[in-house]
């Protein structure tokens, strides 16, 4: 085995050893903020029923310079904002009488006390990372996580003034090993500003609830498109813009790189024609009385 296979394999045993210490911890009355901003119903639902440990690319590039962003920062904090740390504890809170809502930081994130300002570090694609820079703008997710957080955080006695997503360009990151610890030679970052949304946070946490009694019920879940239909009741009812959910265009790239795609579309065939063969019973049983009663009314003429 060559020295690549040999790394390549490693990465793939710790994002498996991370998937399943992640799917042992969770239970059925427990839903965490990345999964509630997810949105997809059903893509949760599977995901429970059918944990996927098996590594994915995009799994193992988001570990991978998580990992190594990770160390660079706590070093960098530690030396020169010993005030500020990086926040690796879990946060929970009520979601309902019997569910919970948790929070996992498991990529980076950056509470600074002073000013109580929590920064959470996402790694970007070029394209992404140009569009979030010219329109100044969190992604929908990313918005949907930190209110989330800031939720948590307060409900454990950390309050959270404002809030701020640092975009880090992937194509523009270099990494050099120097003597023990890892140097960011190169790194092109935005900060973007996160607004507090108390009510989308509302929305979100009913919409968590939702997924949760859709387990437990045993039902199959929204697909993403009555998903996104049920959020943008909410936002109605809560007196906020649905018209944001149409922005992101999320069918195209959640559906076309879920890993539940096949599950999910052969699903939806058998319902149709499940639907399909009810219809046709239903509308034979009808034709069937028009006629009985077309007759009935001949006899009573």
């Amino acid at each position: 085995m060559g020295l690549a296979e040999m790394i390549a394999k490693a990465v793939e045993e710790e994002y498996a050893k991370k998937q399943r210490e992640r799917y042992e911890k969770l239970r059925n009355n427990m839903i965490t903020s990345t999964e509630i901003s997810g949105i997809c119903e059903r893509k949760f639902i599977y995901s429970r029923r059918n944990p996927e440990i098996k590594p994915d690319r995009a799994g193992i590039s988001t570990l991978m310079h998580g990992t190594m962003l990770h160390e660079y920062f706590e070093d960098l904090l530690q030396k020169y904002y010993p005030n500020m740390h990086v926040m690796e504890s879990e946060y929970s809170a009520p979601l309902g009488k019997d569910y919970k809502v948790v929070g996992h930081i498991d990529v980076l994130s950056i509470y600074d006390p002073k000013n109580r300002t929590l920064y959470d570090f996402k790694t970007s694609n070029p394209y992404a990372f140009l569009k979030i820079r010219n329109e100044g703008e969190p992604k929908l997710q990313h918005k949907y996580q930190m209110n989330i957080y800031k939720h948590l955080l307060e409900r454990n006695g950390i309050k959270v003034n404002d809030m701020q997503v640092v975009y880090i360009n992937k194509s523009r990151m270099s990494f050099n090993r120097r003597g023990n610890k890892q140097s960011v030679d190169e790194l092109e970052m935005i900060e973007v500003p996160v607004k507090p949304e108390p009510k989308l946070t509302k929305v979100l946490l009913q919409h968590g609830y939702d997924m949760l009694t859709e387990l437990n019920r045993g039902y199959k879940g929204r697909n993403l498109d009555e998903s996104l239909e049920k959020l943008k009741t909410y936002y109605k009812v809560y007196g906020l813009n649905p018209e944001e959910l149409d922005k992101e265009n999320f069918q195209k790239w959640m559906c076309d790189y879920c890993r539940y795609k096949d599950m999910c579309m052969q699903k939806d065939k058998e319902e149709v024609k499940e639907g399909n063969q009810m219809n046709r019973m239903m509308s034979n049983q009808v034709q069937g009385a028009h006629v009985e009663k077309s007759k009935d009314m001949e006899m009573e003429v």
